[in-house]
């Protein structure tokens, strides 16, 4: 049984709207970019999502009633060729409908993945609505990459998701998207935090809108964040732009020949502080863990029962404090640097603005 009737002419409507010509524009498809076989098949879906919510509303309840109705002579043979697709065309409205596994499996994944670099805890560090905004992108993005596979699957032609759907590789598409909204969440709450202390800030990147673009811009190195300060005191006339890395609390290892802390790292990010033009800061935001220096007489130890989670701004300043391997796509710390500059993330809540400015070393 597919669910109440109206739940589901609800959901199927929803997925009609998701085709629409303007919110694909917002996902950086153009439908007249796409060829004509794609087309005529997008066409094709959203007249049969029409068509399977009137059968719905003539008591078609489950699937293999609609299996049936479709093999009917008089259904149109463009409907009859989606057969082969119905389990996906189906997954993607279960996925947009409330309170079905599949939509609850798809607004778990932000979650998953917050937990997995120890950062589930910034879940509470932003509000309601914003959350509510997330979950309904990555369901809307989910459900709409879903369907536009349908549409897409009928040409050879190249099509805008392709390049996407190499990048997901094995993953569900709500897994590669949580990645990126776990990404944003990060940047809400640092935007936030810094917009508390007094200090002028603003989204930038691609991804300022907090939409998901099927097809991205070619140039995805630009930063998160751009925050002003003047002459140490905020709000000025310098331009500081700010890169954001999540580093997940098992992914940052000692390196005792380097006398270093090592974590994975983008080139696009590792070479962030190398530009000429402009201040940059590099903020790793290690999640909680029982993260610990042990060498030396100053150490970094969780208190007992706790997890604390750390920031580390690097700015062009002290970036000889670290070194950075492309080939390897690895960042070396400084252990002493690590040591002396790693603030807790309960502190640095409770930093004024003038204790964040002297944290840059700027």
């Amino acid at each position: 049984m597919f669910c109440r009737v109206d739940d589901f002419k609800e959901a199927i409507g929803g997925c009609i709207k998701l085709l629409d010509s303007d919110a694909l524009s917002q996902r950086g498809i153009n439908i007249l970019d796409i060829d004509k076989v794609s087309h005529d098949q997008l066409n094709n879906l959203i007249g049969f999502l029409s068509w399977v919510k009137e059968k719905v509303e003539t008591g078609v309840d489950s699937y293999s009633r609609l299996v049936e109705e479709l093999q009917k002579s008089e259904v149109p043979e463009g409907y009859k060729i989606l057969v082969g697709f119905l389990g996906k065309i189906l997954d993607a409205v279960q996925v947009i409908k409330s309170c079905t596994s599949r939509n609850k499996q798809v607004k778990n994944a932000i979650r998953k993945r917050l937990e997995r670099t120890g950062h589930v805890f910034l879940l509470c560090e932003i509000n309601q609505d914003l959350r509510k905004k997330f979950l309904r992108e990555l369901l809307n993005a989910t459900a709409t990459f879903l369907l536009l596979e349908v549409v897409f699957s009928f040409s050879n032609s190249a099509n805008p998701i392709s390049s996407l759907r190499r990048n997901m590789g094995d993953r569900l598409p709500e897994e590669y998207f949580s990645e990126l909204l776990a990404g944003w969440l990060v940047e809400e709450v640092v935007f936030n935090e810094l917009e508390q202390k007094g200090i002028s800030v603003i989204r930038h990147g691609v991804d300022k809108e907090r939409k998901i673009l099927f097809k991205r811009s070619e140039n995805m190195g630009d930063y998160d964040l751009t925050f002003f300060l003047k002459n140490g005191q905020g709000d000025g006339n310098y331009e500081f732009k700010l890169e954001i890395q999540r580093v997940g609390k098992k992914k940052i290892t000692l390196d005792r020949k380097k006398n270093a802390f090592k974590v994975d790292l983008k080139p696009h990010k590792g070479n962030f502080l190398k530009e000429e033009e402009g201040n940059s800061v590099l903020l790793l935001w290690i999640g909680e863990g029982k993260f610990r220096i042990k060498e030396g007489e100053k150490t970094i130890t969780p208190r007992k029962g706790e997890k604390p989670s750390y920031l580390l701004f690097i700015s062009k300043k002290n970036s000889n404090k670290v070194e950075y391997d492309e080939s390897a796509g690895k960042l070396f710390i400084n252990l002493d640097f690590l040591r002396e500059n790693a603030i807790e993330w309960k502190r640095f809540k409770e930093m004024t603005k003038e204790d964040f400015v002297r944290s840059l070393g700027i």
